[in-house]
Formats: C-alpha cells, structure tokens, sequence
C-alpha cells in the first residue's frame, strides 16, 4: 500500500542520485516530464527532448530541432480482408 501511496503522491527522487554522472539541470527537466498533473507536464514529446537537450548541454540546445512526422499516412488504407482459400469455403460459408 505505502508504494500505492508514493507512486500518486510524492515526486520521483531526482534523476542524479540515481546517474550522478548527469547534468543537474536534467533532473528539472525528468521532474517536468513526470509531473503528477498532466498541466505541469511538458506540452509534447518535441518540446520534452528540446529541453533535455538543453539540459545536457548545459545551455541551448545545438544541433537540429527534433523532427516533427506526420502520423496520419503512414501505410496506405487497407482493403477488406482477404478470401479464405478454395479448401476454407466451407468453415466460412453461413449457417442456414
């Protein structure tokens, strides 16, 4: 029950005792990310690793901006399913 209690209550501990070896500034951005609120939370992915990245590097990010996709064609739209083999037929036919 008491891990019940922490996971909704009490904020994760900071990503650097864990990886010591990690920027200080990561740990404010890893707190954001698992903000119990979703408001507190960071608006997208991009904008998480945009902020990750400036907190490894110690400052504004360098390099590219993380790459937006388009998800809504992916795969052409599928046609129905297709006929069962000619020795199938008879497990689909209907029932009378």
């Amino acid at each position: 029950m008491a891990l019940l209690w922490a996971h909704q209550y009490d904020e994760p501990p900071p990503l650097t005792e864990a990886r010591p070896d990690l920027p200080p500034p990561a740990d404010a951005v890893l707190a954001q990310a698992l903000a119990k609120s979703p408001d507190d939370r960071y608006d997208s992915c991009l904008d998480f690793v945009a902020a990750l990245r400036s907190a490894m590097a110690g400052g504004p990010a360098t390099g590219h901006a993380p790459t937006e996709v388009d998800l809504r064609v992916l795969a052409p739209p599928r046609e129905g399913p297709k006929q069962p083999p000619h020795w199938a037929e008879p497990v689909f036919r209907p029932l009378p």
